[in-house]
């Protein structure tokens, strides 16, 4: 699915502390957003995307890109590597088209490595371990006997130097339970963790959402143009929960507080863009003004661009009423 991308150009005035928070980040980029829509079913999807993309090659200095994934990747010499932990089965027939990239139920990782394919194994290990401590899950049973690597299955998602099948590795354990202790250290990858779209990420309404996903995809991109061209390396921490129709009021009507428990109290400063998408669907509503609203194919888009709005607008508690 084709979603609509907004980026700021410029971020507003912002008190001393948060300028010492942007001067950190340096020439990374960021954006945070949060798509919504109505699924067939009545059920209403929420999607989360955070993005970073360091500047400059991973070395002694971060900004916005999280240091204990670069010290990992680099230690290992992982080319790229895809995590995800899913709780629930996709009810495509009632649903519709899952959000892409797609993941089963329970845990996946598989990843790509660069330098010697005899090491890869060695070094698989080293990453299931790495990645066991930093989310808390049970990865560990991914050992390289219980792993594989397909030939055809996977392509490398960023800039790559081999498809070689060699230098992949994928494991996947159908029975990992999704709870809290996984929620709290994939935030912690996130610059802002209390303030932008991160304040939505409620775990007690997550964890009791009809199907939820939060996945970690680590990829090399080029800073500028196509390749040949300089490497930099992209972050892209997404998270999505289907949450049921409120039968208790025989209503469709939702807000933020109905489907997160919380309000957007401020905005992420170090964000270059901050916006919410609401497709609207074909049923009769009314919702807050938007910043924006785009057509494409018959569908409708609402914007709204927190980055730009002004601190008399927080919070901000999203509210659409039906007819």
């Amino acid at each position: 699915m084709n979603r609509l991308a907004v980026f700021l150009l410029l971020l507003p005035a912002i008190p001393i502390c948060g300028r010492r928070i942007v001067s950190l980040k340096g020439n990374d980029t960021y954006t945070e957003e949060l798509f919504l829509k109505r699924l067939r079913g009545e059920q209403m999807l929420s999607q989360f995307r955070f993005v970073a993309v360091s500047d400059n090659p991973l070395t002694s200095d971060y900004g916005t890109f999280p240091r204990i994934i670069g010290e990992v990747i680099n230690k290992y010499d992982v080319r790229e590597f895809h995590l995800s932990l899913t709780q629930g089965f996709w009810r495509t027939a009632e649903w519709g088209i899952a959000p892409q990239p797609a993941t089963p139920s329970g845990a996946q990782l598989y990843a790509w490595f660069d330098g010697n394919a005899e090491s890869v194994d060695e070094r698989w290990i080293y990453l299931v371990n790495s990645l066991n401590g930093i989310f808390c899950t049970s990865l560990l049973q991914m050992v390289p006997s219980l792993s594989s690597s397909p030939q055809f299955s996977f392509l490398p998602r960023g800039l790559a130097i081999s498809t070689d099948h060699r230098f992949m590795r994928y494991g996947a354990l159908s029975g990992e339970n999704v709870c809290t202790e996984n929620l709290t250290p994939w935030r912690k990858l996130l610059p802002c963790k209390e303030t932008g779209l991160s304040m939505l990420l409620n775990p007690i309404k997550l964890y009791s959402s009809m199907f939820h996903s939060m996945s970690v995809h680590v990829i090399r991109v080029c800073k500028n143009g196509t390749p040949p061209c300089e490497e930099r390396v992209r972050v892209e921490l997404n998270l999505n929960m289907v949450s049921d129709v409120n039968l208790r009021y025989r209503t469709l009507d939702w807000s933020f507080i109905e489907l997160f428990a919380r309000k957007v109290d401020s905005k992420c400063v170090v964000a270059d863009s901050s916006v919410i998408i609401f497709e609207r669907d074909r049923k009769s509503l009314s919702i807050d003004g938007p910043s924006k609203h785009y057509e494409h194919d018959g569908r409708v888009f609402y914007v709204y661009d927190i980055g730009t709005m002004p601190s008399s607008s927080f919070p901000i508690n999203l509210i659409a009423k039906y007819k």
